[in-house]
C-alpha cells in the first residue's frame, strides 16, 4: 500500500538499480534519516535570521534528498520554499511555525514509509 506522503515506485527504482538487493536503498536511506535534521536546521536557522538565500540553498538540498527518496510531500514542501526563498518571499513568522511543522511532520512520515518499504523487502 503505497502512502500519501511517500512514493514506493521510486523507492521501487532505486531497489531495482541495485539488482533488488536493498544494500544501496538502505545506504540511503540511513544517508536520508542523518542529513534531513541537518536539512531542516538550516531552514530554520536562515528563516530566522531572514536569508533567503541560506533558505533557498537549504530548501535545494531538501528537495534533491526527498525526490530522490520518493519522499514527495517532503519535495513539494521543500520546493515550494525554495521558490519563495528565490523571489524573497520569506515567510512570516507564523507561517514559518507552520510550516517548519508541516515539514517536520511529512519528513517524519517520509522515514516511517521508507522503514515499512524496506520491512517488506528481502535482503
Amino acid at each position: 500500500m503505497e502512502l500519501p506522503f511517500l512514493n514506493e515506485s521510486q523507492l521501487q527504482q532505486l531497489l531495482d538499480l541495485d539488482d533488488g538487493k536493498t544494500d544501496l536503498l538502505r545506504e540511503m536511506a540511513t544517508l536520508f534519516k542523518a542529513e534531513t535534521p541537518r536539512r531542516l536546521a538550516a531552514i530554520q536557522e536562515g528563516l530566522d535570521a531572514s536569508d533567503a538565500a541560506a533558505v533557498g540553498e537549504a530548501a535545494h538540498a531538501l528537495k534533491g534528498a526527498s525526490g530522490l527518496m520518493g519522499a514527495q510531500t517532503v519535495f513539494d514542501l521543500a520546493r515550494d520554499l525554495e521558490l519563495k526563498a528565490k523571489t524573497g518571499t520569506l515567510p512570516s513568522r507564523a507561517e514559518r511555525m507552520e510550516l517548519l511543522s508541516g515539514l517536520g511532520d511529512a519528513v517524519s512520515h517520509a522515514q516511517a514509509g521508507i522503514d515499512n518499504f524496506l520491512s517488506k523487502v528481502r535482503s
